[in-house]
């Protein structure tokens, strides 16, 4: 169970590691980052690996493509399921970065 949104940060893609799992800087404010490694709610990419491994290597490259580089907000959310893994909407100019990822077809 993911409760609601519990903080809005603004971060960098430190690292893509699939379509939809990133580490990332979060900027904390007072100059204090933190290395999050986040999973992208509401948004499922085709794994790298198996039957769908091309397809996911293709969500990997079209998020680095919209991400690295560029400064994004982050809204995130504590998965009940897993302590140690947080999930979070990703904003990439002001839209949802899986909003644009399943409009250009790169959705499970």
């Amino acid at each position: 169970m993911i409760a609601g949104p519990v903080y809005r940060y603004r971060a960098k893609v430190r690292r893509v590691i699939d379509g939809d799992t990133y580490i990332l800087d979060v900027d904390l404010g007072f100059r204090i980052y933190a290395a999050i490694n986040i999973r992208v709610h509401d948004y499922d990419a085709p794994e790298m690996v198996g039957p769908d491994r091309a397809r996911g290597i293709a969500a990997k490259e079209a998020a680095e493509a919209l991400l690295l580089s560029r400064e994004i907000v982050i809204e995130s959310y504590k998965d009940e399921r897993s302590f140690e893994r947080w999930v979070a909407d990703v904003y990439v100019g002001g839209e949802s970065i899986a909003a644009i990822l399943t409009t250009e077809g790169h959705a499970k």
